[in-house]
């Protein structure tokens, strides 16, 4: 598929409902999404991009609600009308939905078997999810509630 600008997995539009939809100033058009532990994106998409989170960089909104990289990138190559497909188009499924994780493995070695010839990836396992959440533990309380203040102002 070397015409797609963006091939990546779970890539669609979200609901209202996804945590990082706000975080794209959007009016009505829709925000997107992808998964990032797999993707090819063309260099055009790599510079439109890049021109997007440098423009970020000055937005108020941006800064309070700084889009993570998978809702920039979907939402700004689909924006931009390029071509996007999800790697479960190109022929075979490589994944499914339980092919990545967005939970917590804790050590659960038997996660990883399943379907010959799928990508398995879980988000954080072991050692990596309990460094988390011991950052996440000792985080400033005080700059969480001054984010979150800010943020609700910003929302109106």
């Amino acid at each position: 598929m070397p015409d797609v600008d963006l091939l990546s997995s779970y890539l669609f539009p979200v609901d209202r409902e996804w945590y990082w939809q706000r975080t794209i100033r959007n009016g009505s058009i829709s925000v997107y999404r992808c998964f990032f532990p797999l993707i090819r994106i063309s260099s055009r998409a790599i510079n439109l991009c890049l021109e997007q989170r440098q423009k970020d960089r000055f937005s108020l909104h941006a800064r309070l609600f700084w889009p993570n990289d998978e809702a920039l990138v979907a939402t700004t190559v689909v924006w931009a009308g390029l071509k996007v497909a999800d790697l479960n188009s190109a022929g075979a499924p490589v994944y499914t939905e339980n092919s990545f994780g967005y939970e917590p493995l804790d050590g659960d070695d038997g996660w990883f078997r399943g379907t010959a010839n799928q990508v398995y990836h879980p988000v954080l396992y072991g050692n990596a999810y309990h460094a988390r959440v011991a950052r996440q533990a000792i985080a400033d309380p005080f700059m969480r509630r001054v984010r979150r203040r800010l943020q609700k102002v910003m929302r109106g």
